[in-house]
């Protein structure tokens, strides 16, 4: 599912798709359909679209019939995270906001520091860039 969430994101946001015929078609093309019934697929990507609407990744316009990208769509479409991930950072970030005055350019770090590291930085060219 969660490969679907993202991919429905991306094909909405990058503008590919917009009507629920558009995704329908835009399925019947992934990887996905040609390993499991069509069924199962629509089916999953019914459930990415009503995951991504509900947690406001996504707007249904009931008069356009239209899929259109929320700004936290759109953030997390241009970070590249996937929509759990951007969960996770909004929910840190709304915290932050609340409770923390960011005096310094701490703020900053955390904006490009990742959250899922694969490789180990150079903590010491770190620490040397952030004391710039």
């Amino acid at each position: 599912k969660n490969g679907m969430t993202h991919a429905i994101l991306e094909v909405v946001a990058g503008g590919i798709v917009q009507t629920a015929k558009d995704i329908h078609r835009y399925v019947r093309c992934t990887l996905l359909n040609s390993t499991k019934p069509f069924e199962d697929v629509v089916k999953s990507a019914q459930d990415s679209l009503r995951w991504l609407c509900h947690r406001k990744f996504l707007e249904w316009n009931e008069e356009t019939k239209l899929y259109s990208t929320t700004p936290l769509g759109r953030g997390a479409f241009g970070s590249s995270l996937c929509p759990e991930e951007s969960l996770i950072v909004l929910d840190d970030l709304l915290r932050a906001r609340e409770g923390l005055v960011m005096a310094s350019d701490l703020h900053l770090v955390y904006l490009v520091t990742p959250i899922n590291v694969g490789v180990e930085p150079n903590w010491e060219l770190y620490y040397e860039r952030f004391m710039k």
